[in-house]
């Protein structure tokens, strides 16, 4: 004699689905991911200064308007 099985069955109100949460963004697709992280790599920098270390970022901010994108290096510097 085989061993015999059960098989639970879930009623509907059982089922939880998936929810979106207000106020908070969606998930990123996986190009967009993938397109952050190439950014990420090309853009963020680690300044290196006799004995003082900082981390910085390229990036290109629209000013004065949309229009006119002025290019620039934003830091954080520590001691």
């Amino acid at each position: 004699m085989g061993a015999s099985r059960s098989v639970a069955k879930k009623n509907d109100d059982q089922i939880k689905l998936e929810q979106l949460i207000t106020g908070h963004s969606d998930s990123l697709s996986k190009d967009k991911n993938n397109k952050i992280l190439e950014q990420m790599d090309k853009s963020v920098f680690n300044i290196l200064k006799e004995k003082s270390t900082g981390t910085g970022f390229l990036c290109l901010l629209p000013f004065p308007d949309r229009f006119n994108l002025l290019p620039v290096l934003i830091s954080c510097f520590r001691r």
